[in-house]
């Protein structure tokens, strides 16, 4: 059962006087409210419909003739109901102000909500309603990114909806926070309190499972009892299995593959069954001898430690990483690592390691470099799964990787320079290295970036890098003076000018130093086509030319320019849209198959081929398909989204070019318009989960 909890104050908050305002706290999917002061059903046009006043929704007596009427409708009942695994759990969130109608109005309210699980600590996004009327979280006429703080008449109140899918059982605690500015006769002063409400989740489910023999393997039955408090009907049942097994419903009911025969309702209390109460699911499980796989893997980035990574995990192939550098290498900024990448580490067990280096972010302010005040904010948060995006210097996580590689037993070969490859008999294939080696394999898989060796000398030797006109420069600092205090400012922050833009973030969990980028429009470099890569600190004639970019508008922005003691500066070279991902036995992987502008995740889709990639070889290996069709189902999953995400973010960097100052003013005028369209999880591609997408 739930229960507020106690409620703490702010430690800085010395008054000790009761709040002006309060918050309510009501579940929407399971009310159960006795109405003690129940009104009359008149029509919208009558005069007692016309004549209920605002002050009835208010938890006091507006007058002492008031009737009081409606309050118990708002009151947190005595506890949330039970709550199943599985469930997506709202709230309503009611900020009041409780001041008499001639007292001033309070200012800046705002209201912010969290979830904390076993295992995980999630901010949930509060949706609010343009209007009194319910609508779901998911209409249009509910905003799913947060308003600003709103000033609240006496009487008035602001009214939000919060969702999160139960994932997880075990004690869950609601912590809504609320803070506001309270005005007085001389001066104004922040306040704030937070209130904590504690549910159990609990399996909607259970199963029972046990395993005898049967010639020439083994049997498990399964027995699923809804121990909910309603009826569920079972799409599907399936059993997935490590590699070296193959399971097989016995169940006509049931496809224990894909789980679309058919459909079974579970009544409440009741066990699964098919025609006899006592009948359960049952699947044959037959040991699969398959030797195990030898694969090559070109390039250690981040794509090739989790393509490793992924086929540990989901096959039997070994894997082999071969690398040019003679040492992992430390180039690179912070990267951003998207909701679905989270759900990627998670799934890997590498998410808990992963946030103790990262900054959790879960907004992205947009400000404008001129003026420095906030234009808005881009949520990137998944409020659906409690994913959030995490900002993580590209070496650590590199170093990170490197360990979870050692501890699954792959091998790692520096200094490795592959020169061709070519197919050995119909089911092997080389990589011949510049030293004379040459290592046959199962498989082979390039990903070893846009300049990729791999593509360019064997899968797709004419597709070419070119360079996009753009560049990127990074470095870190440490926080500069009115960083943490700058109005707005979530942790991540973009700012757009007139000559490009600069992102400032924190990259770490400790907020001890910041990530500086600049995106800006620069000439196509000469020679080397990494251009400065290779020569490390651009010097001061490079510090000079962007502080004459990003340094003569908001001081904080300013400041962390800069502050910046060495820049590392990249030309940004992109393959165009489309190509080829395969040939034969070998595949491209990450930038290596589809690099494109920056801004399109480049990162967490590199990752997300990867864990696509070590399943589909990991179900090739369990079904006995052919590595042929395995290319071709990663062509089918991945070519789409990839194109999506190349799209949007080709349109991003065109607003990273030079640009006119009356454009820009424009732009920043009408970004309120942009930020008006309800960027929810689809609209980033924060529904795709690599590690369960369909295959």
């Amino acid at each position: 059962m739930a229960h507020q909890r106690a409620q703490s104050v702010s430690t800085t908050e010395v008054p000790k006087e009761p709040h002006v305002v309060s918050l309510k706290v009501l579940r929407l999917t399971r009310p159960s409210l006795a109405i003690q002061y129940p009104l009359p059903h008149p029509s919208p046009t009558s005069t007692l419909a016309q004549s209920i006043p605002r002050t009835s929704s208010l938890t006091y007596p507006s007058a002492p003739s008031s009737p009081f009427a409606l309050s118990p409708l708002l009151t947190l009942p005595p506890a949330f109901g039970n709550a199943y695994v599985g469930e997506t759990f709202s709230c309503t969130l009611c900020a009041n102000n409780e001041l008499p109608t001639d007292a001033p109005r309070v200012h800046s309210v705002k209201i912010e909500a969290e979830m904390k699980t076993p295992s995980l600590t999630t901010s949930l996004p509060v949706s609010f309603a343009s209007s009194s009327t319910p609508s779901s979280p998911d209409s249009d006429t509910v905003s799913q990114a947060a308003l600003p703080p709103t000033d609240l008449a006496p009487s008035a109140s602001q009214q939000g909806i919060i969702t999160c899918h139960l994932r997880e059982e075990g004690p869950h605690v609601l912590a809504v926070t609320v803070s506001y500015t309270e005005t007085t006769a001389t001066s104004g002063r922040v306040r704030s309190f937070r209130k904590l409400y504690q549910f159990v989740a609990r399996p909607a489910l259970v199963v029972r499972t046990k395993i005898g023999t049967v010639d020439g393997g083994w049997a498990l039955e399964a027995q699923l009892e809804n121990v909910g408090e309603e009826a569920l009907v079972l799409e599907g049942v399936r059993l997935d299995t490590k590699s070296w097994f193959r399971a097989r419903s016995l169940e006509s009911l049931w496809d224990g593959e894909k789980g679309e025969k058919g459909k079974a309702v579970v009544g409440r209390g009741g066990v699964q069954q098919r025609s006899m109460s006592t009948m359960s699911t049952l699947f044959s499980l037959i040991l699969v001898p398959m030797p195990a796989q030898r694969s090559t893997i070109i390039g250690l980035g981040l794509s090739g430690a989790l393509l490793a990574l992924s086929l540990r995990r989901y096959s039997s192939t070994i894997p082999t990483i071969y690398e040019l550098r003679a040492s992992p290498s430390t180039l690179g900024g912070a990267i951003n690592l998207t909701p679905p990448v989270s759900r990627i580490l998670a799934s890997l067990g590498l998410i808990t390691a992963t946030k103790e280096i990262a900054f959790e972010t879960t907004e992205i302010g947009i400000f404008s470099l001129r003026s420095g005040a906030k234009l808005g904010a881009l949520p990137f948060t998944d409020a659906e799964t409690g994913y959030t995006s995490l900002r993580v210097e590209r070496a650590l996580l590199l170093a990170l990787l490197l360990r979870a590689l050692e501890e699954a037993g792959v091998r790692v070969v520096f200094g490795k320079c592959l020169e061709s490859v070519r197919e050995v008999g119909e089911k092997q294939v080389a990589a011949v290295f510049a030293d004379g080696e040459e290592v046959e394999s199962d498989l082979l898989f390039g990903c070893d970036g846009i300049h990729s060796l791999v593509r360019g000398a064997y899968v797709e030797p004419d597709r070419k890098a070119t360079y996009s006109g753009l560049s990127s420069a990074y470095g870190f600092v440490v926080p500069p003076e009115g960083l943490a205090g700058k109005e707005g400012f979530e942790g991540t922050a973009v700012a757009t000018g007139t000559r490009g833009s600069v992102i400032l973030s924190y990259c770490g969990p400790g907020r001890e130093k910041v990530f500086v980028g600049a995106v800006m429009e620069v000439k196509a470099p000469e020679g080397d086509r990494d251009g400065w890569c290779g020569k490390g600190a651009m010097g001061a004639e490079a510090k000079k030319e962007l502080m004459e970019r990003f340094g003569g508008g908001d001081r904080v922005f300013k400041a962390a320019v800069e502050g910046v003691e060495e820049w590392s500066f990249f030309p940004v070279w992109v393959l165009p849209n489309g190509g080829t991902y395969w040939r034969g036995r070998t595949v491209l992987v990450g930038d290596a198959a589809h690099a494109g502008p920056p801004g399109g995740e480049g990162a967490a889709l590199a990752m997300e081929d990867a864990v696509v990639l070590g399943r589909l070889v990991g179900k090739a290996e369990t079904e006995g398909g052919s590595m042929e069709a395995v290319c071709k189902r990663y062509d089918e999953l991945r070519r789409e989204r990839v194109m999506e995400n190349y799209t949007r973010a080709a349109a991003r960097w065109e607003g990273a070019k030079n640009r006119s100052w009356l454009f820009q003013q424009v732009m920043e005028f009408f970004m309120w318009a942009f930020l008006m369209v309800p960027w929810n999880k689809k609209g980033w591609g924060f529904e795709y989960d690599a590690a369960n997408v369909e295959l």
